[in-house]
């Protein structure tokens, strides 16, 4: 296929966004981005060079804490912190 549209790769998702011909991405890229950002993960955008798109859904590294009984994700400098749940 084409790939994702330009606009997409330079700035991500925009909600509702359309290019014009009626074809867009809606509301799902959007959401999977926040929701991907509230696990501390990172979902990318590319088009290959030989065709097609590449979604790319990159997760924290799971870290288990000295209690035993909580887990962390690593931060960006290292770092855990505890899950709530």
């Amino acid at each position: 296929g084409e790939g994702f549209p330009g606009y997409l790769l330079e700035g991500g998702p925009q909600r509702f966004r359309t290019d014009g011909a009626g074809k867009g991405h809606g509301l799902g890229l959007t959401i999977a981005v926040g929701q991907a950002a509230v696990i501390g993960a990172r979902l990318e955008f590319t088009n290959p060079p030989d065709g097609g798109a590449l979604a790319r859904l990159t997760l924290p590294e799971y870290v288990r804490l000295d209690d035993g009984d909580s887990a962390g994700i690593t931060g960006g400098e290292g770092t855990a912190s505890t899950n709530p749940d």
